[in-house]
């Protein structure tokens, strides 16, 4: 049996370009909201409204995530997890936000 050592891939299906990009909103939402949260901690509840405009800036990056995540489920290219995997990103970012928005 010959090997063929060129050409091989670790996943069969490749990656959309809106799933990835979805995800990588999402991540920056979640850090936006946990470097404001923390930011407001070290601060103890006097925080600029450069906070709040960040923390908005988190939140139209995540909600903007959230729809390319949601757009993915009707296209056919990429895997299965890699649409949930987005939308579990972003869903957790807009749930972060929410409780911040709950807890001031």
């Amino acid at each position: 049996m010959r090997r063929h050592s060129k050409g091989f891939r670790f996943a069969d299906e490749m990656v959309s370009i809106d799933v990835i990009i979805s995800i990588v909103l999402g991540i920056i939402s979640i850090g936006i909201t946990l470097g404001v949260v923390f930011y407001g901690i070290i601060t103890k509840g006097a925080a600029t409204d450069t906070a709040g405009a960040v923390l908005l800036a988190g939140v139209l990056s995540g909600f903007t995530g959230l729809v390319f995540s949601l757009l993915t489920l009707k296209e056919s290219v990429g895997s299965a997890r890699s649409k949930r995997a987005a939308i579990t990103i972003c869903v957790i970012s807009m749930v972060l936000v929410v409780l911040v928005f709950l807890c001031r």
